[in-house]
């Protein structure tokens, strides 16, 4: 079953979907995180997030410059669902928490 997993995986991440930009970024305006237009590649006048704004677009929809290096959305979410989810990404980068 491992193999199997990693092999939908791979072709996802191989095999980004035509419409990918367009459903991730109504996705995150409907979590209430609208993506800048630059990055979702929709010009939004109304758009007004200032946590999205740290965030530079890369040179096509999708993607993001990170300190120089162009990271495409759909890799970055294809490894994040690779590593075992957002609920594992977040339990990571949280502080432990004295037990009481």
């Amino acid at each position: 079953m491992q193999h199997a997993q990693q092999a939908i995986l791979n072709a996802m991440l191989n095999n980004r979907p035509p419409n990918f930009v367009q459903f991730y970024a109504e996705s995150m305006a409907k979590m209430g995180s609208p993506l800048p237009p630059g990055i979702s590649g929709a010009p939004d006048p109304s758009y007004n997030n200032p946590r999205m704004n740290r965030f530079s677009a890369g040179s096509r929809p999708g993607t993001v410059d990170f300190f120089g290096k162009e990271i495409d959305l759909h890799t970055l979410l294809m490894w994040i669902i690779q590593k075992g989810g957002s609920a594992k990404v977040r339990r990571c980068s949280r502080p432990e928490r004295p037990r009481q």
